[in-house]
């Protein structure tokens, strides 16, 4: 941009314009026109590409907190069928070790 304005200064100007400068002008013009055409065919690229990552995150999302629901509805159903068990286990912990409960009964007899 700033090598065509420049080259447009300087036939604006009308100092010596010759046809060299003037050739050197719309190749320069050639030039920047097709390097706008390609940013811009970069930049809509850039935006479609973006715009369907965007489109698409919302289903991902939701895919992903579906599975994490249905995981804690299995660990809480489980849970439900775990306590009896657990409190099991809790009361043999508690209660008296199996040594102490024969020991308990020997003194019993």
């Amino acid at each position: 941009e700033i090598k065509v304005g420049n080259l447009q200064e300087q036939v604006g100007r009308g100092s010596m314009i010759t046809q060299r400068l003037n050739d050197k002008l719309q190749r320069n013009l050639l030039k920047k026109q097709e390097s706008d055409k390609v940013l811009q065919a970069q930049m809509e690229g850039a935006c479609d590409v973006s715009n369907r990552a965007l489109s698409t995150k919302y289903q991902r999302t939701a895919e992903v907190l579906t599975k994490l629901c249905r995981y804690y509805i299995q660990v809480f159903e489980a849970a439900t069928a775990i306590t009896p068990e657990l409190r099991d286990v809790v009361k043999e912990f508690t209660g008296p070790s199996a040594t102490e409960a024969m020991a308990q009964s020997g003194k019993e007899m």
